[in-house]
């Protein structure tokens, strides 16, 4: 979704609106990086009472950003192993990445992958960009995560999941490989289904068959019309399902072979 900034200026006595599609959420451009899924709430709750969600949803420049990060670690690895080698009097030759990551490396290495997660409620405004920005990032170590929460039309977004056809940019150029992954959020709306858990205390001498009965223990609890909880990792589970695939069809396709930690 893109956002309208707040930017409080000097002595608050001033305020202006900025549109941006691409701000770091805890307003510093030149260490957006937050410690864990808890401090990414705490910067979003901090974040909050200075913007203003808005429209259009564009989705390539965040793509695109997320995609330099993936490319610049790929060429600082090559980089770092040609400074590596000048350094051991081996001789400077052009070095692949396959090299840099070959099951006998000469040199320690670091193998990285991206994965960008989109939470979002809108229809995609820039279909043709996000398209060809999705068909660049297939070529880098990146996949994106895509969660639809509402009931918005999210044909769009089961369109760049190219599970059922190769994703084409607007050029007619074909995605590598399928990076995209989108899960509709209303599927897992109901409390059963989210990540959550519920913990009820029972004081006193009451009869807390009920509470028991909630407990499903020993059965599959269901609601009055027969529909089955679903367990809380099924949300989970869904987003993460094509993560392993994609990881391991970006290696292959570069020939590089896990990274052998521990000696043999």
């Amino acid at each position: 979704m893109a956002q309208i900034m707040k930017l409080i200026v000097c002595n608050r006595m001033k305020s202006f609106l900025l549109v941006s599609h691409e701000f770091a959420i805890n307003f510093n451009p030149t260490n957006p990086f937050c410690s864990g899924v808890e401090g990414i709430v705490q910067a979003y709750s901090a974040c909050l009472p200075h913007i203003r969600f808005y429209g259009p949803t564009n989705f390539s420049p965040i793509v695109n950003h997320v995609a330099r990060f993936a490319a610049q670690a790929t060429q600082q690895e090559a980089a770092s192993l040609c400074a590596l080698a000048s350094a051991s009097g081996e001789p400077r030759v052009d070095v692949s990445l396959a090299a840099l990551h070959s099951s006998d490396p000469p040199f320690p290495s670091v193998q990285q992958y991206f994965i960008l997660l989109i939470i979002t409620d809108g229809v995609i405004s820039d279909m043709d960009e996000t398209r060809h920005a999705v068909v660049q990032a297939s070529k880098l170590p990146m996949s994106i995560i895509i969660v639809g929460v509402g009931n918005a039309d999210f044909a769009a977004m089961e369109f760049l999941d190219g599970d059922s056809r190769v994703l084409r940019s607007h050029t007619g150029e074909e995605a590598v490989r399928d990076i995209v992954q989108f899960v509709p959020f209303r599927d897992f709306r109901n409390a059963a289904k989210l990540p959550m858990s519920i913990i009820i205390v029972g004081v006193g001498n009451a009869d807390f068959a009920a509470m028991e009965f909630l407990d499903g223990d020993s059965r599959v609890l269901r609601s009055h019309t027969g529909e089955e909880a679903a367990p809380k990792e099924t949300l989970a589970k869904a987003v993460l399902a094509e993560l392993p695939q994609q990881v391991v069809q970006y290696f292959k396709h570069q020939n590089l072979p896990p990274i052998n930690l521990e000696p043999a």
